[in-house]
Protein backbone atom coordinates (compact mmCIF):
# COMPACT_ATOMS: atom_id res chain seq x y z
CA UNK A 1 0.00 0.00 0.00
CA UNK A 2 1.48 3.33 -1.05
CA UNK A 3 -1.22 5.76 0.11
CA UNK A 4 0.90 7.48 2.74
CA UNK A 5 3.99 7.67 0.55
CA UNK A 6 2.64 9.50 -2.48
CA UNK A 7 1.70 12.67 -0.63
CA UNK A 8 0.48 15.30 -3.05
CA UNK A 9 1.82 13.55 -6.16
CA UNK A 10 -0.77 13.71 -8.94
CA UNK A 11 -2.07 10.39 -10.20
CA UNK A 12 -2.77 9.68 -13.82
CA UNK A 13 -3.58 6.28 -15.25
CA UNK A 14 -3.94 5.90 -18.99
CA UNK A 15 -7.55 5.13 -19.99
CA UNK A 16 -6.21 2.08 -21.80
CA UNK A 17 -4.80 0.61 -18.55
CA UNK A 18 -6.53 -2.76 -18.06
CA UNK A 19 -6.80 -2.88 -14.24
CA UNK A 20 -6.87 0.66 -12.79
CA UNK A 21 -8.33 4.12 -13.36
CA UNK A 22 -8.21 7.53 -11.69
CA UNK A 23 -11.09 9.90 -11.07
CA UNK A 24 -10.39 13.34 -9.55
CA UNK A 25 -7.13 12.26 -7.87
CA UNK A 26 -8.42 8.93 -6.55
CA UNK A 27 -7.05 5.57 -7.73
CA UNK A 28 -9.68 2.85 -8.28
CA UNK A 29 -9.80 -0.58 -9.79
CA UNK A 30 -11.00 -0.42 -13.41
CA UNK A 31 -14.74 -0.62 -12.67
CA UNK A 32 -14.48 1.87 -9.73
CA UNK A 33 -15.84 -0.62 -7.19
CA UNK A 34 -12.69 -0.43 -5.01
CA UNK A 35 -10.97 2.74 -3.76
CA UNK A 36 -7.25 1.98 -3.65
CA UNK A 37 -5.80 5.35 -2.64
CA UNK A 38 -6.17 9.10 -2.86
CA UNK A 39 -3.62 11.90 -2.88
CA UNK A 40 -3.47 14.77 -0.39
CA UNK A 41 -4.70 17.42 -2.78
CA UNK A 42 -8.17 16.02 -3.52
CA UNK A 43 -10.14 18.61 -1.53
CA UNK A 44 -11.94 19.26 1.73
CA UNK A 45 -15.12 17.30 1.12
CA UNK A 46 -15.01 13.85 -0.44
CA UNK A 47 -18.04 12.01 -1.77
CA UNK A 48 -17.78 8.45 -3.03
CA UNK A 49 -19.17 7.43 -6.40
CA UNK A 50 -22.16 5.09 -6.05
CA UNK A 51 -20.16 2.32 -7.73
CA UNK A 52 -17.74 1.94 -4.75
CA UNK A 53 -18.15 -1.31 -2.80
CA UNK A 54 -14.87 -1.41 -0.82
CA UNK A 55 -12.38 1.13 0.52
CA UNK A 56 -8.91 -0.38 0.91
CA UNK A 57 -6.57 0.07 3.88
CA UNK A 58 -5.08 3.58 4.14
CA UNK A 59 -7.02 4.77 1.07
CA UNK A 60 -7.67 8.31 2.36
CA UNK A 61 -5.19 8.32 5.26
CA UNK A 62 -2.93 10.96 3.69
CA UNK A 63 -5.76 13.37 2.74
CA UNK A 64 -5.06 15.82 5.57
CA UNK A 65 -6.90 18.65 3.78
CA UNK A 66 -10.13 16.67 3.95
CA UNK A 67 -12.70 17.27 6.68
CA UNK A 68 -15.68 15.23 5.52
CA UNK A 69 -15.90 11.95 3.69
CA UNK A 70 -19.36 10.80 2.64
CA UNK A 71 -19.89 7.18 1.75
CA UNK A 72 -22.53 6.09 -0.72
CA UNK A 73 -25.16 3.47 0.01
CA UNK A 74 -23.19 1.01 -2.10
CA UNK A 75 -20.11 0.75 0.20
CA UNK A 76 -20.07 -2.69 1.81
CA UNK A 77 -16.52 -3.08 3.17
CA UNK A 78 -14.13 -0.74 5.00
CA UNK A 79 -10.41 -1.42 5.27
CA UNK A 80 -8.37 -0.36 8.28
CA UNK A 81 -6.99 3.16 8.68
CA UNK A 82 -8.96 4.60 5.77
CA UNK A 83 -9.45 8.04 7.32
CA UNK A 84 -6.99 10.90 7.95
CA UNK A 85 -6.69 12.38 11.45
CA UNK A 86 -8.51 15.53 10.28
CA UNK A 87 -11.89 13.72 10.10
CA UNK A 88 -13.89 14.29 13.29
CA UNK A 89 -17.31 12.93 12.42
CA UNK A 90 -18.00 9.97 10.19
CA UNK A 91 -21.08 7.85 9.57
CA UNK A 92 -20.83 4.18 8.76
CA UNK A 93 -23.75 3.62 6.39
CA UNK A 94 -26.43 0.96 6.52
CA UNK A 95 -24.81 -0.87 3.59
CA UNK A 96 -21.53 -1.74 5.41
CA UNK A 97 -21.33 -5.45 6.22
CA UNK A 98 -17.60 -5.78 7.02
CA UNK A 99 -15.02 -3.57 8.77
CA UNK A 100 -11.42 -4.84 8.93
CA UNK A 101 -10.57 -2.87 12.10
CA UNK A 102 -10.17 0.76 13.22
CA UNK A 103 -10.97 3.10 10.34
CA UNK A 104 -8.91 6.06 11.56
CA UNK A 105 -5.14 6.20 11.28
CA UNK A 106 -4.28 6.36 15.01
CA UNK A 107 -6.10 5.92 18.29
CA UNK A 108 -8.50 8.85 18.15
CA UNK A 109 -9.82 10.64 21.20
CA UNK A 110 -11.62 13.30 19.16
CA UNK A 111 -13.00 11.02 16.47
CA UNK A 112 -16.77 10.61 16.75
CA UNK A 113 -18.14 7.91 14.43
CA UNK A 114 -21.80 7.06 14.15
CA UNK A 115 -23.48 4.07 12.58
CA UNK A 116 -26.66 4.35 10.56
CA UNK A 117 -29.41 2.94 12.82
CA UNK A 118 -30.50 0.70 9.93
CA UNK A 119 -27.10 -1.06 9.82
CA UNK A 120 -27.73 -4.69 10.76
CA UNK A 121 -24.05 -5.64 11.27
CA UNK A 122 -22.48 -3.15 13.73
CA UNK A 123 -23.41 -0.98 16.69
CA UNK A 124 -21.72 1.50 19.04
CA UNK A 125 -21.82 1.18 22.80
CA UNK A 126 -19.60 2.78 25.45
CA UNK A 127 -17.07 4.06 22.89
CA UNK A 128 -16.76 0.67 21.17
CA UNK A 129 -17.79 -0.42 17.69
CA UNK A 130 -18.86 -4.06 17.89
CA UNK A 131 -20.40 -6.63 15.60
CA UNK A 132 -24.16 -6.88 15.99
CA UNK A 133 -23.90 -10.07 18.06
CA UNK A 134 -21.30 -8.33 20.26
CA UNK A 135 -18.57 -10.93 19.82
CA UNK A 136 -16.15 -8.78 17.75
CA UNK A 137 -14.58 -5.56 19.04
CA UNK A 138 -13.76 -3.61 15.88
CA UNK A 139 -12.51 -0.29 17.29
CA UNK A 140 -12.57 1.99 20.30
CA UNK A 141 -12.69 5.77 20.34
CA UNK A 142 -13.03 8.63 22.78
CA UNK A 143 -11.08 9.10 25.97
CA UNK A 144 -10.25 5.73 27.47
CA UNK A 145 -7.98 6.35 30.45
CA UNK A 146 -7.02 4.55 33.62
CA UNK A 147 -8.44 1.03 33.71
CA UNK A 148 -11.02 -0.44 31.36
CA UNK A 149 -12.78 -3.79 31.67
CA UNK A 150 -13.90 -5.14 28.31
CA UNK A 151 -17.34 -6.74 28.50
CA UNK A 152 -17.89 -10.49 28.54
CA UNK A 153 -19.02 -11.88 25.20
CA UNK A 154 -16.18 -10.38 23.15
CA UNK A 155 -14.44 -13.26 21.36
CA UNK A 156 -12.38 -11.34 18.78
CA UNK A 157 -10.42 -8.11 19.17
CA UNK A 158 -9.53 -6.66 15.76
CA UNK A 159 -5.99 -5.38 15.03
CA UNK A 160 -4.96 -1.94 16.34
CA UNK A 161 -7.98 -1.48 18.67
CA UNK A 162 -5.95 0.39 21.33
CA UNK A 163 -2.89 1.15 19.21
CA UNK A 164 -1.13 4.34 20.32
CA UNK A 165 -3.49 5.01 23.23
CA UNK A 166 -1.36 6.91 25.75
CA UNK A 167 -3.90 7.30 28.59
CA UNK A 168 -5.19 3.75 29.07
CA UNK A 169 -3.14 2.05 31.78
CA UNK A 170 -4.89 -1.28 32.25
CA UNK A 171 -7.21 -3.50 30.21
CA UNK A 172 -9.15 -6.32 31.87
CA UNK A 173 -9.74 -8.92 29.17
CA UNK A 174 -12.98 -10.94 29.20
CA UNK A 175 -12.90 -14.69 29.78
CA UNK A 176 -14.65 -15.15 26.42
CA UNK A 177 -11.74 -13.64 24.41
CA UNK A 178 -10.30 -16.13 21.89
CA UNK A 179 -8.42 -13.98 19.36
CA UNK A 180 -6.39 -10.76 19.63
CA UNK A 181 -5.45 -9.00 16.38
CA UNK A 182 -1.99 -7.63 15.64
CA UNK A 183 -1.06 -4.61 17.77
CA UNK A 184 -4.56 -4.56 19.32
CA UNK A 185 -3.10 -3.88 22.76
CA UNK A 186 -0.09 -1.82 21.66
CA UNK A 187 -1.00 1.22 23.72
CA UNK A 188 1.88 3.16 25.17
CA UNK A 189 1.24 2.36 28.84
CA UNK A 190 -1.13 -0.63 28.86
CA UNK A 191 -0.79 -3.45 31.39
CA UNK A 192 -3.00 -6.51 30.95
CA UNK A 193 -5.04 -8.33 33.58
Amino acid sequence: NTAGRLGSTALYISPSAPRFCTVEGVLYNKDTTVVLMATRGIGNDITMPQSVRRIEENAYASCFNSYTITLGDSVRELGMHILPSTIRNFTIPQSVVHIDGPIYNCYATIFNPTIDPQNMHYYIEDGMVRSINGDTLVMCFGVWSGAKALPEGIRVMCPYVFYNNSTLLRVDLPSTLEEIGDYALAGRNINLV
